[in-house]
């Protein structure tokens, strides 16, 4: 058996954070880290950075990909959500926002 329970954090840029635990198991809490995402993601696209935001369960991405950005909306999304879902379905992470870049406009922003 398995369990997540949620606990809000006094820290006001987290919300709560994940607790899971198996049965007979030590609670134990189970997130990603912004780094872990960035290098998920860098790791499985060709030619994409990402600058990742927010640290737990809640993060930012801002994807930058010539080859992305050309896609339709829901197109880049599926690619990013392909990476994450696995995460997602297990709670490590619980919301992600994207924002897609080209190599130039995320070079001339300001």
């Amino acid at each position: 058996m398995y369990g997540c329970i949620r606990y809000p954090l006094p820290e006001p840029r987290f919300a709560y954070v994940v607790v899971c635990r198996e049965a007979g198991q030590p609670m134990e809490t189970q997130t990603m880290q912004s780094t872990e995402v960035k290098q998920l993601i860098e790791s499985s696209l060709a030619d994409t950075q990402v600058a990742v935001e927010g640290e737990g369960c809640n993060f930012q991405l801002n994807v930058i990909s010539d080859a992305l950005a050309a896609q339709s909306p829901v197109k880049r999304q599926q690619q990013i959500y392909a990476l994450l879902n696995d995460y997602i379905a297990d709670g490590r992470i619980h919301a992600v926002t994207m924002k897609f870049y080209t190599q130039e406009a995320w070079a001339s922003r300001a």
